[in-house]
């Protein structure tokens, strides 16, 4: 296992989860670059996670099978401190829907408008009035958000990489984990 490549995936993580933070925080915000910023974050901590407890990351963006990949106590571990920091309780098949949200939202938010590259303008506006009429419902949204449960993965993802430069600091192996710079 890298440590080099374990500290430049958390720092990229980190780096991207602060400009989320700084863009969300804009009240004059016109796109979702924070959220699509969190998202990426997700995938660096997963493959960074990954990487700590199975030496490897598949080299792609699906959320599901980074996360299917790690061992049961990890998942299990995860998921438990997702529910601390969210304060939203999922049980595995929850979290693996919305791992497959995230992924989905994550390729397609790039581009958001071609979710509706085969409406002309009228159709589209009426699809957007029609879903107004239902009372909005967020299972029928074309993109779904569920930010609490990004921030809690986010930090329960963020504890395992912490957890693991604890210990390897504990052993004089010299991981930084405040700022987790190579």
């Amino acid at each position: 296992m890298d440590n080099l490549q374990i500290k430049l995936l958390y720092k990229e993580a980190m780096d991207r989860l602060h400009d989320a933070e700084l863009l969300n925080q804009n009240i004059n915000q016109k796109t979702d670059s924070g959220y699509l910023l969190e998202l990426l974050a997700l995938e660096l901590l997963l493959k960074t996670v990954s990487l700590i407890n199975v030496g490897k990351y598949c080299r792609n963006h699906n959320y599901q099978q980074l996360y299917e990949a790690l061992p049961q106590k990890i998942r299990e571990r995860i998921l438990d401190r997702m529910t601390y920091w969210s304060e939203i309780k999922l049980t595995n098949n929850q979290l693996q829907k919305l791992l497959v949200l995230y992924k989905k939202n994550f390729v397609r938010l790039r581009y958001p408008f071609e979710a509706y590259q085969n409406m002309n303008e009228c159709e589209y506006r009426e699809y957007g009035e029609l879903w107004i009429a239902m009372g909005a419902p967020v299972d029928e949204a074309e993109f779904q958000y569920h930010p609490k449960e990004l921030y809690g993965l986010c930090k329960a993802l963020q504890e395992e990489i912490e957890k693991y430069f604890a210990n390897k600091a504990l052993h004089g192996i010299g991981v930084k984990t405040s700022q987790a710079s190579p």
